[in-house]
């Protein structure tokens, strides 16, 4: 870079630092360590899942069988 203008990373050293950090991150010079550490990294938006209780479950089949009665109640009047 002839001014040390990198763009969207900035200008100067800080701008070269972002510029390096983010080639790196994209292109590891080992492959066999990049897919090691994306093993071992976990998504960032994915909760951990929850074991449900034996409740929890049957007070959403509950649910839904109320739902389903209302609605084949609201059919058979419509007929």
């Amino acid at each position: 870079m002839k001014d040390w203008n990198f763009g969207y990373f900035g200008k100067g050293i800080d701008g070269y630092v972002h510029y390096t950090q983010a080639f790196n991150r994209n292109f590891p010079q080992c492959s066999r360590q990049s897919e090691a550490k994306r093993a071992e990294q976990k998504p960032h938006n994915v909760p951990p899942k929850e074991e449900e209780s034996l409740l929890q479950i049957l007070a959403e089949l509950g649910g839904l069988f109320i739902i389903a009665v209302i609605l084949l109640g609201v059919l058979s009047l419509l007929q």
